[in-house]
């Protein structure tokens, strides 16, 4: 019984140090960017959805909507991103006209630009991984 009794405690104690540090490694914010996300451009009437941290992939993620073009977006993040700096690293497919994406890459950041329309909304994925 008191093994038993060893057992489950050892069970509880490991998953509360998961939940722990599962919550010290990210954080999430609805409705705008985090106050240390890297500075970047947003779209002219995009509305921010969420962003998020990880510090165990040092990885940063936004996810916006607009009711503007797949095209219209990604061609404007293109430019506003090579302006600041960034340079292109691949995209978009002239090809696809309902999910398009770049990568950019700028010092020790890479970011990637995903425009997906659906339902007459166009999703917008944001993700910068810092090296």
């Amino acid at each position: 019984m008191l093994f038993l009794l060893v057992v489950v405690s050892a069970i509880v104690l490991i998953k509360t140090q998961t939940s722990k540090t599962q919550q010290e490694t990210a954080s999430v914010v609805k409705g705008s960017f985090l106050a240390d996300f890297p500075t970047f451009p947003l779209f002219s009437g995009a509305n921010i959805v969420s962003s998020q941290h990880s510090n165990q992939t040092a990885s940063y993620q936004a996810y916006l909507t607009s009711s503007s073009s797949v095209s219209e977006i990604i061609n404007w993040y293109q430019s506003e991103l090579q302006k600041d700096g960034w340079n292109l690293v691949s995209g978009p497919d002239s090809k696809q006209s309902d999910d398009q994406n770049i990568i950019l890459s700028k010092g020790n950041m890479t970011a990637t630009v995903n425009v997906e329309h659906e339902n007459n909304v166009s999703n917008i994925s944001i993700y910068i991984i810092i090296k």
